[in-house]
């Protein structure tokens, strides 16, 4: 049922099938004819809703296929600008960085030199 839930509600097979795993380990302990027949029951109506979950699977692969399709026909111009922007960006910050980087290591070794050296020979 909670395997059932997963499916059909978060679209979540993978959790659906180790749920389905799980209770069929579980329920494999017992030996009596009526469970056993029983038991083969659940497995063919899993089987037959695993074939239609699997249609649907199908279906969903198909429409994220076609929407990932479009949105890059649809946003093209705009993704190109956003991208631009993007690496500008990127740039920016890099060269910010080395910059910064940089005159900080000026500033430190001039520091250094100049005042604590002097500081230093005072004392």
């Amino acid at each position: 049922s909670y395997a059932s839930f997963c499916d059909a509600v978060l679209n979540n097979i993978k959790v659906a099938e180790e749920m389905r795993r799980q209770a069929a380990m579980l329920d494999g302990g017992d030996e009596d004819d009526e469970h056993d027949a029983r038991r083969q029951q659940e497995l063919e109506n899993q089987a037959q809703a695993s074939a239609a979950t699997s249609q649907q699977e199908t279906f969903r692969l198909k429409v994220l296929r076609q929407c990932n399709e479009w949105s890059k026909q649809i946003f093209g111009v705009e993704r190109h600008a956003v991208d631009a922007l993007d690496r500008r960006l990127k740039l920016l910050f890099l060269l910010l960085l080395v910059a910064s980087t940089v005159s900080f290591l000026v500033l430190q070794l001039w520091l250094f030199r100049n005042l604590a050296q002097k500081d230093v020979h005072l004392i």
